[in-house]
C-alpha cells in the first residue's frame, strides 16, 4: 500500500483552505441570523467599555471618547447591508468629527485584510476596529444581527439601536446624531 502523503496533506490544505474563506463566514452569517431574535445593549444604559486594536495598530478604548457623541457600529466582510451603512457613517464622521462626534466600526470576523483592502477600496477615514479571536465585544454588546449601529450620548449611555441597514436607516441614524450632537 502506497499513500502519496504530500498530495494528501495538499488535499487537507484546500479543504482546510475552503472551509476558512466560504464555509465559515457562511457558518458565521447563519450563527447572526439565527441570533437575530437575541436583543443588543438597552437604550438608556451606560454604554460596556472595552478596548481594541485598530487595523493600524493602536489600542482605542471606548470610554476615551464619553465628552463625544459616538457612533458604534459593528460589520463583517461578508455583509452586504455593512458595506451599504459604511459610505453613510463615514460621510457623517467627515461632516461632524469637529463637533464632537466619534464614529467607531468593528470587525466581526477576524479577517483584518479583508477589513483593510474594505478600508483602502471604500476609502473610510474612520477608524476600524477589530473584535478579538473570542469576540469580546460582539457578546458585551449582544451582537444578533449585522450591521448593528449603537449611537452613545456624551455621558457614554446608549441611546439608539438600530439593527440591520435599510434603505432609509442613513436618514435615521444621522437625525439621531444631530439630535444629540444639539444637547
Amino acid at each position: 500500500l502506497f499513500v502519496d502523503f504530500d498530495r494528501t496533506n495538499k488535499g487537507t490544505a484546500r479543504r482546510m483552505e475552503k472551509f476558512s474563506t466560504q464555509i465559515l463566514p457562511a457558518l458565521l452569517c447563519l450563527l447572526f441570523i439565527t441570533a437575530g431574535s437575541a436583543a443588543s445593549v438597552p437604550v438608556g444604559e451606560r454604554a460596556p467599555d472595552f478596548a481594541l486594536r485598530t487595523l493600524s495598530g493602536k489600542n482605542l478604548r471606548l470610554s476615551e471618547y464619553r465628552s463625544e457623541v459616538v457612533v458604534l457600529n459593528f460589520r463583517a466582510s461578508w455583509c452586504n447591508r455593512c458595506s451599504d451603512a459604511m459610505p453613510v457613517l463615514n460621510s457623517l464622521f467627515d461632516q461632524h468629527q469637529n463637533d464632537g462626534l466619534q464614529v467607531l466600526a468593528v470587525g466581526v470576523d477576524g479577517r483584518s485584510h479583508k477589513a483593510l483592502e474594505f478600508v483602502n477600496a471604500a476609502a473610510v477615514a474612520l477608524p476600524m476596529l477589530l473584535d478579538n479571536e473570542q469576540a469580546t465585544v460582539s457578546r458585551m454588546y449582544e451582537l444578533g444581527t449585522m450591521p448593528l449601529t449603537v449611537i452613545f450620548d456624551r455621558e457614554g449611555n446608549v441611546r439608539h439601536v438600530h439593527t440591520v441597514f435599510k434603505k432609509d436607516s442613513g436618514t435615521i441614524i444621522a437625525a439621531h446624531v444631530a439630535e444629540l450632537l444639539a444637547e
